[in-house]
């Protein structure tokens, strides 16, 4: 894909909506792209904004390819906002598209702050997931959408972590590669049932590389490769695959990912798709495999509401299991409507309907007023509210049981989202299932 393109600092030009020609196309006029002009890309390259365009040099415009054009510019992450104006070049026969963007600050010292298993309605009870550190992070590392990332936190499941995600191959940025260490103690979860009536912390050290082939703007496939030191604190517990007490092995991986949502952080309209493959270890202790499809389409059903649906599944295969591998419904991953209820298994599925409402539709607030020493990726605010209505299931289990046997988790109710600037979305809900009726608080879109 070859585009010309006429990258112009914010500073310099000040092009805003308002300030372009007033010869902007009618939306029913079908012209040929000639050329794309990019303003407000203080730091960000213009060739990560080209990559996402869905139009070359040479094609019709449609109304449909200008509205994906800014949303997949949007879905960068990087940006507050981004206006998408054609304008009719009436000398040279053809359509100028502007894309206007307010970037978000990119860089940040971080005070690490958090919860463990979505568990923020006990952060102040005995027992309490919280943790807290230090670190930094920035988002747009050399203006190439690349994440360079380092920080440590103390309190519950103490961790370090340094990666550097997303480092462009080629010149074209279709291969990509995530490289990551980590170092963490993590309270092991599991039923005492499973665990011989033993308590402990997995203590891991581990490194790995990820390998993105972008096949097209939506598809991308994934290889990846690591190795893990993994041990107990409770080393007489006897729960590690290898009698050493040391499960120490490398770990491969490939996946799919498939993705037209139209915004990432709160999707109304498009589908993502996600298939996945690791398997652990390649000797006589340690040989096992675990599998994930996860299924999401968010279809609208009216210009001003969308039914959203999820189905996801993960299996484990080959060799025994670890115990520090089982999967939980009610940590991570849990049931509106059976929220707090911890269960356990080797496999589990889930699934999802969720009615998504606008209240007040996203906006874009800018402050005008701002001192000169306000920094601009501080002056454009999004907001906006949903109503939703949804209901879940779910059910782990273990391979030597039969599923239809297994107490399921389900629940019903309806909440309200409110989406903040930077792509913040918190949940006020209320559900009615396995548990008679519960209010969650969450950070997050559902699904």
């Amino acid at each position: 894909m070859c585009l010309a393109v006429s990258a112009v600092a914010a500073e310099k030009t000040n092009i805003t909506v308002d300030s372009l020609p007033v010869h902007i196309i009618d939306s029913s006029l079908r012209l040929p792209l000639i050329a794309v002009k990019i303003t407000g890309n203080l730091r960000t390259r213009a060739s990560v904004i080209l990559r996402e365009l869905p139009v070359a040099i040479g094609d019709t415009l449609t109304d449909e390819l200008v509205e994906q054009s800014q949303q997949r510019v949007y879905n960068i992450g990087l940006f507050n906002s981004v206006d998408v104006t054609i304008l009719d070049d009436t000398i040279r026969g053809g359509a100028i598209m502007y894309i206007i963007l307010s970037e978000r600050w990119y860089i940040f010292p971080q005070f690490v702050l958090g919860v463990r298993d979505r568990a923020w309605t006990g952060i102040f009870s005995t027992g309490s997931k919280l943790y807290a550190g230090l670190g930094g992070v920035d988002y747009n590392f050399l203006g190439m959408n690349e994440k360079l990332y380092a920080a440590f936190a103390a309190g519950y499941d103490p961790w370090v972590d340094a990666e550097w995600d997303k480092i462009a191959l080629d010149n074209s940025q279709t291969f990509l590669l995530d490289i990551s260490t980590n170092v963490s103690s993590t309270v092991n979860e599991s039923d005492t049932t499973y665990t011989h009536g033993e308590a402990f912390n997995e203590i891991s050290d581990d490194a790995s590389a990820l390998l993105h082939y972008r096949a097209t703007q939506q598809l991308t496939f994934f290889v990846g490769a690591g190795y893990q030191a993994l041990h107990l604190s409770n080393s007489s517990a006897g729960l590690t695959l290898n009698p050493s007490g040391k499960d120490d092995a490398p770990f491969a991986s490939a996946s799919v990912a498939y993705d037209s949502r139209d915004v990432v952080e709160y999707p109304m309209r498009g589908s993502w798709l996600q298939a996945s493959f690791n398997h652990y270890g390649y000797d006589r202790y340690i040989n096992y495999n675990e599998s994930a499809v996860d299924l999401r389409e968010y279809m609208p059903i009216a210009s001003w509401l969308s039914l959203c649906m999820r189905g996801a599944v993960n299996l484990a295969g080959g060799g025994d299991i670890p115990v520090y591998s089982h999967v939980f419904l009610g940590l991570s991953q849990r049931i509106r409507g059976d929220w707090n209820t911890k269960r356990e298994g080797e496999d589990d599925g889930v699934g999802s309907l969720e009615l998504r409402i606008p209240i007040l539709a996203p906006q874009i607030y800018t402050y005008t007023y701002a001192p000169s020493y306000f920094p601009a990726q501080f002056t454009t605010w999004k907001f906006g509210i949903y109503c939703t209505l949804f209901a879940d299931a779910g059910v782990p289990w273990f391979r030597n049981q039969r599923l239809a046997d297994q107490q399921w988790s389900n629940g019903a109710g309806g909440g309200i989202d409110l989406l903040f600037p930077y792509g913040i979305v918190t949940r006020f809900e209320y559900a009615y299932g396995t548990v008679r009726g519960q209010f969650i608080f969450d950070i997050g879109a559902s699904f």
